[in-house]
């Protein structure tokens, strides 16, 4: 089943882009420490101000970014914290 990506006016899908890859919107990690619950939070925050996501896209489990929306330095280094 292909994936599409959750970035308001991208089309990409995984069917039909190759060379493209496809990232899982972070989770808040709720069963572990307090101070991992704080990083998790932290993290899909900076994700979803930085995204501008479609309407829910980003509360679907299936949620995926495409590496379009990544900067260079952060496919090179991979390093895929924050797009």
């Amino acid at each position: 089943m292909p994936v599409c990506c959750v970035v308001y006016g991208c089309s990409n899908r995984s069917g039909r882009e190759k060379n493209k890859r496809f990232y899982r919107v972070p989770k808040v990690v709720v069963h572990k420490a307090e101070q991992y619950k704080k990083l998790t939070e932290e993290r899909r925050k900076k994700w979803l101000s930085n995204l501008h996501l479609r309407s829910g896209g980003a509360e679907s489990s299936n949620a995926r970014v495409c590496s379009d929306h990544f900067s260079l330095i952060w496919t090179v280094l991979g390093l895929f914290r924050v797009p």
